[in-house]
């Protein structure tokens, strides 16, 4: 008994918190610079429960330290510590004060109409946090490393892996031709790729899943930066409403998703082209946040609401492509009544 109140009066959370940075991030110095101690302070720290505990935490490995089977009891009561924590705070800060807390999220303008607008449009009062939304591409992902926001909502192909992000699966965009009324494409029952890079594009980038289609030559449609790869619209152009107004006012194509331009097909500004010959993969759409906000619960909610809009968003495409139920069958005619005449 004398002897587990000692080992109890040795381990401490800010000793706890030295053990989970140090295995998560690898090296000592990485986790000395996140805690804000001297890298020798923190070595000679973890040396001291080492010997106080009589037990061995790291071994050096390829990749710098790694944890031994003595870490995981520590990682496993830090995770619960850290969360009891914070449903304390938390429950503090609902008592003190009504100052509503802030998520900080950057995608581009196609992803914050399809899911994030949605989300504000519902917003209740109950809601512990507002969103503070950054609609362009650009730097998001050094921006998550250096936590200057929450989250990020990307096409996959945009983002690297990083042993500081978590990065998730969590949608597709289907992108669609659109032109005006009375495009001469419309004169064609299916235009094909070689019919389509004879018009301009106007919108931001082509994605690398779609080069191969053009076979290397992307006519009029783009225009490829040989030195970096990258390929962008003739008509570069980030903002929906400009792309919408360039498209109905000119020859130039659209490419987005049906959801963003629906109510304008229903008041026949613009047209779908028919692509039966030059149909567009489906791009996989990722969301990604620091692993240090792993246990934010704010955090949590949003995802889950995010999941929520797709959700509805696929039933909807769902019902959209389900072909129309049968008409009701016609009443039967009632028996005619025997006749009584011979």
């Amino acid at each position: 008994m004398e002897k587990l109140r000692s080992i109890k009066s040795k381990i401490t959370f800010r000793k706890l918190e030295m053990i989970e940075a140090v295995a998560r991030r690898g090296t000592v110095s990485a986790a000395a610079e996140e805690l804000a101690i001297s890298q020798p302070a923190l070595t000679q720290a973890l040396k001291g429960i080492e010997a106080d505990l009589d037990i061995i935490l790291f071994t050096r490995g390829k990749r710098g330290l790694e944890p031994t089977a003595f870490v995981a009891p520590f990682l496993t009561h830090f995770a619960i510590i850290q969360a009891e924590l914070q449903a304390t705070q938390r429950e503090l800060s609902n008592k003190t004060s009504t100052k509503k807390r802030t998520l900080i999220v950057q995608c581009g303008q196609r992803s914050a109409k399809l899911w994030i607008e949605p989300i504000e449009a519902k917003a209740s009062p109950e809601r512990p946090y507002t969103i503070n939304l950054n609609e362009t591409i650009y730097d998001m992902y050094d921006h998550l490393i250096e936590r200057k926001i929450d989250l990020a909502i990307l096409p996959a192909f945009r983002f690297d892996k990083a042993s500081e992000l978590m990065i998730r699966p969590f949608s597709f965009m289907r992108n669609q031709f659109i032109c005006r009324a009375g495009h001469p494409l419309l004169s064609l029952k299916a235009p094909s790729f070689r019919d389509i890079k004879n018009y301009p594009h106007v919108g931001d980038i082509v994605v690398p899943q779609y080069h191969h289609l053009f076979e290397g030559n992307f006519g009029h449609f783009a225009v490829k930066d040989e030195a970096t790869g990258e390929v962008k619209a003739t008509f570069f152009e980030t903002s929906l409403e400009q792309i919408f107004l360039k498209v109905k006012s000119s020859d130039a194509l659209g490419l987005l998703p049906p959801d963003l331009f629906s109510s304008f097909i229903q008041d026949k500004s613009l047209v779908v082209l028919n692509d039966s010959r030059c149909r567009l993969p489906e791009l996989p759409v990722t969301i990604a946040y620091h692993k240090d906000n792993v246990n934010n619960p704010d955090l949590h909610d949003f995802i889950a609401c995010l999941r929520e809009v797709e959700l509805q968003r696929i039933q909807f495409f769902n019902d959209a492509s389900a072909p129309p139920p049968p008409p009701p069958p016609l009443p039967r005619s009632p028996p005619s009544a025997p006749s009584l005449l011979p």
